[in-house]
């Protein structure tokens, strides 16, 4: 079972907007309360695949489970997948909010299903240094254009 790669694109367009923002804020610009994702630029679909990927494997690894048949058995479709795994993702990079923040049912009732009490909402922690680079790297464009 694999997720979709619109929603590991998305997904990690989602976590690269938020590194987006600190960045572009750390340079001094205001982002007045404005919505993340919808003012910061499109990354490349194939780097945004490419690392949420190999974050994917870490949390994979972790759990013993794939993340595909976990959001399966929380009954997750479509933009709940998207909206699962950033807060899953986020709460890996220690952002204080996690999967469970939203779908907490949801993952208690997967947990059931999959014999699987020992999963933990954020399996492992990562810093997420390729989505900063990339954001870093985006802000700098911004700038010099």
């Amino acid at each position: 079972m694999e997720l979709d790669a619109s929603v590991v694109i998305d997904a990690s367009q989602m976590v690269f907007s938020l590194f987006w923002a600190d960045a572009s804020e750390v340079r001094g610009k205001s982002l007045g309360g404005c919505a993340v994702n919808d003012v910061a630029p499109r990354a490349d679909e194939n780097e945004l695949r490419a690392i949420m990927q190999r974050y994917i494997g870490r949390v994979e690894n972790a759990w013993g489970v794939d993340v595909a048949l976990m959001f399966h058995h929380m009954g997750l479709e479509g933009e709940d997948q998207v909206n699962a795994l950033c807060d899953l993702m986020l709460g890996c990079l220690g952002h204080g909010v996690s999967i469970e923040s939203h779908y907490d049912d949801a993952f208690a009732r997967a947990k059931k299903i999959l014999r699987g009490e020992h999963l933990r909402a954020a399996p492992t922690c990562f810093e997420g240094c390729e989505w900063r680079e990339l954001a870093e790297e985006a802000v700098e464009r911004d700038e010099q254009e």
